[in-house]
């Protein structure tokens, strides 16, 4: 029988998770336990997003090389 606590720790997880499908994310996530037999307070999110040639959103725009050195400088 889980607890109160873990019910709703499970019930974060869980709406995270359905957050993520939702949004068609791509990536993976890590729950750390803390050893208490509950959630730890801690999880991990890493996505992945495809950009330029790899999706149909084009989110870059090209640089000369001129410019690119006077962005990075600033």
């Amino acid at each position: 029988m889980i607890s109160k606590e873990q019910a709703r720790q499970i019930g974060c997880v869980v709406k995270r998770l359905k957050c993520l499908m939702e949004d068609k994310a791509k990536g993976s996530m890590i729950f750390h336990l803390d050893g208490s037999g509950e959630l730890g307070k801690q999880f991990e999110t890493h996505l992945f997003e495809w950009r330029d040639k790899y999706s149909s959103e084009k989110r870059g725009i090209p640089l000369v090389e001129d410019e690119f050195i006077n962005l990075m400088t600033k």
